[in-house]
């Protein structure tokens, strides 16, 4: 936005205020909080009505994202998507054999069978051992004593696993030349030694007696070298003995240790052999370091625009008296009075005029008496919505008679006149802070340019009585009003002698002429290059109001997204790595007349804010594209959260408080920076 810079961040970072960080947002989002159809709860203060629908439907679609909420080695079932140790005399095992780990299939009878862990390469007949997850849901165990098919012996456990993550093993004796199933329910975390298992069934008493010593790779979630029998779901631990399964491990790999992102670790056996993780597609294998969701191909969230409040009242106050005989009508601006057809100051983000309260304390007369607000007509009601009225109000003496008045004249008759309650006494007691509301469609000419709308409250009660009011609220296409946001606010009561507002804007997540904000996206990019920008968290779309959080196509740079015209992109934010979990984002200062984008909490280079209108976007939000399926989309990542916040009429986040937002959003899903 155009203005004097007569403030700048560094001006904001000095002040000596509490941080407002993540708990403000009006939207924040985290993997976990989910809804039964895998959509994100919102947890902000504007509540459900800005909760994240997976893909393009309520139901399952081919746009839903992924959760996953356990740690460890994330497979998809994807060709070249596998953990891999390179041969070795340890591995090379010809008699006794333990091989296990503990999984969690997406699917416990799947289509196919899937590898778990093994030494199992078809090509050059280089078969040793594996064990897998059968269709039936049984465990299956694949021995071959020359390397070739025509030698190999397949068993199968005759009990099919519980469908719960646990611990899977499988034994052979070879000079009993039987084989025994297991399983175990303990953490993945158990020393190996001393876990509890349980036999799965009855073993076999028909296996080889030997071994064939191949040179594979030992594969973990697939067999033939990431080619065959591909498993879906996540392996928490793998392990691989020669002898028993409380005898030392000759292979020991904890992959829910590891942190997100890597793709090559030691394990912890004596032989400290690397494991390697093989990634492929745009939903590849991944170490999965808390919750998530995976964002591939033409996954996305989206979140309904929200029905805008057209304005709330609040501090500072201006005083009116209502008096007189018959109808007076007072118009509203800032000052310490009103007086009949004053200017009326219209703020450019709500038809509604200034941010203010008033209140009445005086000796009223016979006849109607009449609290206005003018609303300009270059901000004319629409005439197919529904248009909800709310008040806060408390009566400090006396029992009026009121009613609400919508009319497109100052006149004396109201056109439309509604309210809580049409007649009788205000049922409340004296000093105690009540809300009321109506629902009206405004253009009662039926015109979309219609003439100025008046918005007010009368009276025709007589004698003295004294109301108090803040809070005037209007609100588009919704028949009850919303969660009135304010500091002292107990389920719709207020409550308290010295009434401070706080009130915010119920249009949450669209970017005000006048109102700071900040967009938070947490999660992980593969892809710190992509051929053409990939949108994380925005809302609009290009060409129009925008306000966004993209890939750089360029370099690993995130970039910020904000115009109210042709989409501008603002200089990068500090570089990302690939795999590397990390918190961005875009924070507009309305002080300091600049927009400005953060990486885990520093910041870029603050860009000149250039717009001059509202950013009102009646487009929806989406996280992990733009306008849904439609362009953009961010195909190879994940989304650790997303939040934002209004900041209305307050000051803008300064850097420590972005910073402290940041790390909270991180935290809320376990990681940190």
């Amino acid at each position: 936005m155009l203005r004097s810079k007569s403030s700048r961040r560094a001006i904001c970072t000095g002040r000596a205020r509490k941080l407002r960080a993540i708990e403000k947002c009006q939207f924040l989002v985290v993997p976990q909080f989910r809804d039964a159809n895998g959509g994100k709860l919102n947890l902000g203060s504007a509540g459900p009505a800005l909760n994240a629908q997976q893909g393009s439907a309520a139901g399952a679609d081919t746009n839903d994202p992924t959760y996953v909420g356990e740690r460890g080695l994330r497979l998809p079932g994807v060709a070249g998507n596998y953990a891999s140790a390179p041969d070795a005399a340890a591995l090379s095992i010809t008699g006794d054999i333990a091989i296990g780990a503990y999984i969690q299939p997406d699917d416990f009878t799947p289509s196919a069978l899937q590898a778990i862990v093994g030494k199992y390469v078809a090509v050059g007949d280089q078969r040793s051992y594996y064990i897998a997850l059968n269709s039936a849901g049984t465990l299956a165990l694949a021995i071959s004593t020359d390397g070739t098919a025509g030698n190999t012996t397949f068993d199968n456990s005759s009990m099919a696993l519980t469908a719960l993550p646990q611990w899977v093993a499988v034994t052979l004796d070879v000079s009993a030349t039987t084989s025994r199933f297991w399983t175990s329910i303990d953490p993945p975390s158990t020393p190996r030694a001393v876990i509890s298992w349980t036999e799965l069934g009855v073993g076999n008493t028909s296996q080889p007696g030997s071994i064939f010593d191949s040179a594979a790779d030992l594969e973990i979630g697939s067999i033939g070298a990431g080619a065959s029998s591909l498993f879906a779901g996540i392996v928490k631990r793998a392990f691989v003995i020669s002898g028993g399964l409380t005898d030392a491990a000759a292979f020991d790999a904890p992959l829910y240790e590891q942190a997100g992102g890597t793709t090559s670790f030691t394990e912890d056996s004596s032989s400290a052999a690397t494991v390697t993780i093989s990634q492929s597609g745009s939903d590849p294998a991944r170490i999965v370091d808390g919750p998530m969701d995976i964002l591939a191909d033409d996954d996305y969230f989206e979140v309904a625009n929200q029905a805008k409040t057209l304005n709330l009242f609040h501090d500072p106050r201006v005083t009116a008296d209502i008096g007189g005989t018959g109808n007076n009508n007072y118009k509203f601006g800032v000052g310490s009075g009103a007086v009949a057809d004053a200017e009326t100051v219209v703020r450019a983000d709500a038809p509604f005029g200034p941010n203010v309260a008033f209140w009445t304390q005086t000796s009223r007369v016979t006849g109607w008496n009449i609290l206005q607000h003018r609303v300009e007509h270059v901000t004319p009601f629409d005439t197919a919505d529904d248009y909800c009225f709310s008040w806060c109000y408390r009566v400090i003496s006396g029992t009026p008679d009121y009613k609400v008045r919508v009319s497109e004249s100052s006149s004396a008759t109201p056109v439309v006149t509604a309210g809580y309650p049409t007649s009788g006494t205000v049922p409340v007691t004296d000093g105690e802070w009540h809300r009321a509301y109506f629902t009206a469609i405004p253009n009662v000419d039926g015109t979309a340019a219609a003439a100025d709308e008046y918005f007010g409250l009368i009276s025709n009660s007589d004698g003295a009585w004294s109301m108090e009011l803040d809070g005037f609220m209007a609100e588009k296409g919704v028949t009850t009003p919303s969660a009135y946001v304010d500091g002292d606010q107990q389920n719709g009561r207020w409550t308290g002698t010295a009434h401070v507002s706080t009130s915010e804007s119920r249009a949450a997540m669209d970017a005000l002429i006048d109102s700071s904000f900040m967009a938070l996206f947490a999660g992980r990019t593969y892809d710190t290059t992509p051929a053409a920008a990939e949108r994380l968290f925005a809302k609009g779309r290009s060409g129009g109001a925008v306000w966004g959080i993209q890939s750089d196509v360029a370099d690993a740079t995130p970039q910020g997204v904000f115009s109210d015209g042709v989409a501008t992109l603002l200089p990068a934010s500090p570089a990302v790595s690939a795999g590397t979990a990390h918190v961005l984002a875009l924070v507009r200062d309305i002080g300091a007349d600049d927009v400005t984008g953060f990486t885990n909490g520093a910041a870029g280079t603050p860009v000149t804010d250039t717009t001059t209108v509202t950013i009102a976007i009646d487009d929806p939000a989406s996280i992990g594209a733009r306008l849904g399926a439609g362009a953009d989309l961010f195909t190879n990542g994940e989304h650790h959260g997303s939040a934002f916040r209004n900041c209305h009429d307050g000051p803008a986040p300064n850097d420590a408080e972005v910073e402290a937002a940041s790390r909270q959003l991180a935290a809320m899903t376990g990681r940190y920076f």
